[in-house]
């Protein structure tokens, strides 16, 4: 994660891949992962209106409300070509109501 955020800082980024998608195992959310994500979410910043992405995609990671909220709003307002977006084995949600998380995130991707 540090590496993808490092290369969206730059501008040199043209995928965001989160997780592993040769390990079928799902890394479990702790809160010791949230420095991680807010400098993810810090990076995606600096994306540009019309950057053009290869893909988006996120594989064996559990991704709680709360991160997904993050990485809304840091993706609020840009406009994004995004090529594929995939998401794979992934846990967007610990309650019937966090599903809307997930759902709003792909939607949110699809649309823009």
């Amino acid at each position: 994660m540090k590496k993808l955020t490092n290369e969206l800082r730059w501008g040199c980024c043209d995928k965001i891949s989160l997780g592993d998608n040769t390990n079928s195992q799902i890394l479990e959310y702790h809160d010791r992962f949230l420095p991680h994500w807010r400098e993810l979410c810090d990076g995606i910043y600096y994306l540009k209106d019309d950057d053009e992405l290869k893909s988006f995609d996120i594989m064996n990671v559990e991704v709680p409300s709360h991160i997904v909220s993050m990485i809304l709003k840091a993706l609020r307002g840009k406009r994004l070509k995004i090529e594929d977006i995939r998401f794979e084995c992934c846990k967007f949600f610990r309650g019937i109501r966090d599903q809307e998380y997930g759902i709003e995130l792909a939607s949110w991707l699809l649309n823009h």
